[in-house]
């Protein structure tokens, strides 16, 4: 490699993988800052999520060649004990039309674990619910509550719809 860190990054492979070291506070800041650290606290900083969808095709591909498997031949699985990043793979799958599924598992004296299934390719299966329109997965809602709630709420307007947040 021809950077200015070049001396300190030490590559290591193994049987299916490869792992690179890298000696570099800065680095390791940047690293913590953007993507989080430790696994419950695993995230995409937003920057990559403007990123064409080739891109952002092959941060999922990474992702799944590191931590996913082949469920079936044409369904893929992952999981996660990081919540935020799991509602953003969820998002990045809706973005390709791949019909995610995100389940909590509950385990007893572990963290929960968040299993997301995906399908190889735009197709619509039983069970899946939500569909596609004009461009937008649309989701029911399931269950709706009502609170008190002391601090401000804002209305955002956007001709016919409102949202309070």
């Amino acid at each position: 490699m021809n950077h200015p860190y070049s001396s300190s990054f030490v590559p290591n492979g193994r049987k299916n993988s490869l792992e690179i070291t890298c000696c570099s506070s800065l680095l390791s800041k940047v690293f913590k800052e953007w993507f989080g650290c430790g696994a419950k606290n695993k995230r995409l900083p937003s920057h990559l999520f403007c990123l064409s969808n080739k891109q952002i095709k092959h941060v999922v591909d990474g992702y799944f060649d590191g931590d996913g498997y082949q469920k079936t031949a044409t369904r893929k699985v992952s999981a996660s004990i990081s919540k935020q990043w799991s509602m953003q793979l969820f998002d990045i799958l809706n973005r390709f039309r791949l019909y995610p599924a995100i389940t909590l598992v509950k385990r007893e004296n572990r963290q929960p674990v968040y299993t997301i299934s995906w399908f190889d390719e735009d197709k619509k299966t039983p069970g899946r619910i939500g569909r596609y329109e004009n461009g937008y997965y649309c989701i029911p809602v399931v269950q709706k509550r009502t609170r008190q709630h002391s601090s401000l709420v804002y209305n955002l307007t956007v001709n016919p719809q409102h949202s309070y947040v």
